[in-house]
């Protein structure tokens, strides 16, 4: 039952892990590209107090998700571990995986922490966005190379032998079982 128990918590780790990273490269997407698009044709005092306003709702679902990906990702990482270490290819993909992640959720957090804005902040969450996904991409990379199958050991395979006649005229499906010995009558004397 503790196993169970033990694989069930690895396993809602690592479904948060994937929710909480789509939260956050969702709600970049849509602060990105829906918000300036939305507010186009308003003043300039109104855009910077709806980006404000937008960056300042957004600071609790960036910090939320940076919390939940570290602690769900260094669990998955705990789980997985001897397969990271041991085995050589898995472990260089998940170690990108690891150091991408990790430098875009804190470019993110740089990017809602303190009271302004850095300076071109439509320009760092682009850099950010690329970041994330091509982490997902090696993360995703990292989990297919640790649970793909070991190559097999090439199997040999004997056919059973094909039967030779030396008849090339015999019409397909016919089967003799055995050559005839005698002389065969064809034509309109032919027995019945």
């Amino acid at each position: 039952m503790d196993e169970i128990l033990i694989n069930f918590a690895f396993l809602l780790s690592r479904y948060l892990h994937v929710i909480a990273t789509a939260l956050l490269v969702g709600g970049m997407l849509f602060y990105e590209l829906i918000v300036p698009v939305a507010i186009d044709e308003m003043k300039d005092e109104q855009k910077l107090w709806i980006f404000a306003r937008a960056r300042w709702a957004f600071r609790g679902l960036v910090w939320f998700c940076a919390a939940v990906i570290i602690l769900t990702g260094a669990a998955t990482t705990y789980r997985n571990w001897a397969a990271y270490r041991n085995m050589a290819e898995a472990g260089p993909w998940w170690m990108a995986h690891a150091i991408l992640g990790v430098l875009g959720i804190g470019i993110a957090l740089g990017l809602v922490a303190g009271p302004r804005p850095p300076r071109y902040p439509l320009a760092w969450m682009r850099v950010t966005l690329m970041i994330l996904m091509v982490a997902i991409f090696l993360g995703t990379t990292a989990e297919y190379v640790r649970r793909r199958p070991l190559p097999l050991e090439p199997q040999v395979i004997t056919l059973p032998p094909i039967p030779y006649t030396d008849e090339p005229d015999s019409p397909p499906g016919s089967s003799e079982t055995a050559p005839s010995t005698g002389p065969t009558q064809h034509g309109p004397g032919a027995a019945q």
